[in-house]
């Protein structure tokens, strides 16, 4: 047998490899994805044999859609599928702003607001962003207990998170490469999420005290202030960690850019 005939069928094997892995993890996601939506009664739509299904609905009090994203990779020719997942925070903040990590810092640096801070919390990397229309307001915000939640996303391997809250929407949001196909991971990850959204809403009588923070930035905030980064393509509902130490690249918005979940 000759070295290039002995290649082709090295190479032939590994690909027939990785196709039966890749059919049996959708078989196993599928499975896994349609017991989930029925028991917790939510809407399943199963796609083409080699597509990631999708489910949507209300999970514990909060609407929440699992879809597969779509994010360009750093060359702008090539593009991620990743899987998602969206949290409609069950509360309206006085003031703009959001928290993110991975790719996620770029879509959020690329709304444009004013005021970043850094949180004083053993967790938070240099990578991270936390910015918003008030800092005084962010910062009487993000208490410690809601930045535990959300740096407990955050270290997911490999997972993207951003939370932001503009006018009458407060969203959480995860991408990951994880495909959740065990039952033991998409419960893991959505516990989380059901925890950090929890923590998340206002308290009451707690939007009362964030907005008396405002009078602070009267005179002129001390803030670090965000570069002006184009959001073109950029809204909401959106998405992209990999590692804290990963270069930010521009991300797509699914919901109303590219990406396999409809509206």
């Amino acid at each position: 047998m000759s070295i290039w005939l002995a290649l082709w069928v090295a190479i032939s094997f590994a690909l027939l490899g990785f196709l039966a892995w890749t059919l049996y993890t959708l078989y196993q996601q599928k499975n896994t994805w349609k017991a989930f939506a029925k028991k917790h009664k939510l809407r399943y739509k199963s796609k083409t044999t080699m597509e990631s299904p999708e489910m949507d609905g209300e999970l514990h009090g909060f609407k929440t859609s699992f879809f597969t994203s779509e994010h360009e990779n750093e060359n702008a020719r090539t593009s991620r599928k990743l899987m998602a997942i969206e949290m409609h925070v069950n509360s309206t903040l006085p003031f703009e702003g959001g928290v993110a990590s991975g790719r996620m810092v770029q879509v959020l640096k690329g709304l444009g607001f004013r005021a970043e801070i850094r949180p004083d919390h053993e967790k938070w990397h240099k990578a991270y962003i936390a910015t918003g229309s008030n800092k005084y307001m962010l910062e009487a915000y993000l208490t410690k207990p809601r930045l535990d939640a959300l740096l407990n996303l955050m270290k997911l391997h490999n997972t993207w998170v951003i939370y932001i809250f503009r006018e009458n929407m407060s969203l959480l949001r995860i991408d990951t490469p994880n495909p959740l196909a065990t039952s033991k991971e998409l419960n893991e990850v959505v516990k989380l999420m059901v925890e950090a959204a929890k923590v998340l809403e206002l308290q009451q009588g707690e939007s009362k005290k964030i907005e008396a923070e405002k009078a602070r930035g009267q005179g002129g905030e001390d803030s670090i202030e965000v570069g002006d980064v184009s959001a073109d393509g950029i809204s909401l509902e959106l998405e992209e960690e990999a590692s804290p130490e990963e270069k930010p690249s521009k991300a797509k918005k699914p919901s109303k850019a590219k990406s396999s979940k409809k509206s």
